[in-house]
């Protein structure tokens, strides 16, 4: 086993040999097709005990062969001849691995969406690897700014070496809504037989956009925190940086001089709210404000979420979104 796929083939007799006639085989042991033919004629050796071989095709690594030689093909100084070989279990054998090991599949999944901010991400071989020198980097692909770099050999977040799985945990939390890809050195894994692993030297064969797991924020608020001489009528708008669903509880309109609530409206009052499904959300109190009179809004933490189903915080202070009315 393990025979270099450039062997040179040597037989060595109890005696001195000729090259007569005929041929030497080499098939392959799985259906014994013919991998190459040798004249006899073509030896090295002939007068000697010792005859050699040197095909002129390179064998397929992990594969294996036989050898058959004719009866005719050596005699000795007397003309008596070597009998040869007529079946595959008299001299035959398995040559090295000289592949490089290959990936047969990544998780999460070469351009895969949705996922998880604190993943691992797991490469699977077609062989066993170890673990040798280099490392792994997480780039951001935006601007190809590295998010982390992890040696090979940190076995604290590189595991399964001596399997075909290797995981890498990375330590950092990737952000929401980003997309990422890895490069992985040439020199970082080896097969059990010494073959490299070629890496990931590109920004296109591993990469990902992870999940959305950042809440809802608010970009812009009518009338604007702290406004004055707001109209009695006045609608309240919420823009926020992406859109948002309507699910729960209330939003309160309080005087800002005694704390009373002006108006309670749930928020799947879809006379009073609307705008669900989109980034702003539009408030139409049924009251009337009074004039010259400061008011504020409350929101329950509930009451949004956006299209991944994180929760708008809500607004829990007086001092977030109030105003004053008009004269």
């Amino acid at each position: 086993t393990t025979v270099s796929v450039d062997a040179v083939f040597t037989m060595t007799f109890n005696e001195v040999v000729t090259a007569q006639t005929g041929d030497i085989r080499i098939r392959r042991y799985s259906d014994d097709a013919l991998f190459e033919t040798i004249p006899v004629g073509s030896v090295g050796g002939s007068g000697t005990n010792t005859i050699t071989f040197d095909p002129t095709f390179t064998f397929f690594g992990e594969t294996g062969y036989y050898v058959d030689i004719d009866a005719t093909a050596f005699d000795d100084l007397a003309g008596n001849s070597y009998a040869g070989i007529a079946n595959k279990t008299i001299w035959n054998f398995v040559t090295q691995d000289v592949t490089a090991p290959w990936v047969t599949a990544r998780n999460p999944l070469d351009n895969a969406v949705d996922v998880g901010v604190n993943v691992n991400l797991v490469l699977t071989f077609n062989e066993s690897v170890v673990p040798v020198t280099g490392d792994i980097r997480i780039r951001r692909s935006s601007d190809n700014v590295i998010f982390e770099t992890i040696a090979v050999t940190d076995g604290a977040r590189v595991s399964g070496g001596g399997t075909n799985t290797i995981a890498i945990n990375p330590d950092g939390t990737l952000d929401g809504q980003t997309s990422y890809y890895v490069e992985i050195d040439a020199t970082g894994f080896d097969d059990l037989n010494g073959n490299s692993y070629p890496g990931i030297a590109n920004n296109w064969e591993w990469n990902f956009v992870t999940a959305d797991v950042d809440g809802p924020v608010v970009t812009n608020y009518n009338p604007a925190d702290g406004a004055i001489v707001v109209g009695i009528n006045a609608d309240l708008v919420l823009t926020f940086d992406e859109s948002v669903t309507v699910q729960t509880d209330s939003i309160y309109i309080k005087r800002t001089s005694d704390d009373s609530t002006f108006e309670a409206i749930p928020v799947t009052d879809g006379l009073r709210v609307s705008g669900g499904g989109t980034n702003t959300i539009t408030i139409d109190p049924s009251g009337t404000f009074a004039g010259e009179t400061g008011y504020y809004v409350l929101m329950d933490a509930t009451a949004l979420d956006d299209l991944a189903g994180n929760s708008y915080a809500g607004i829990s202070g007086k001092t977030t979104w109030d105003f004053v009315t008009e004269d």
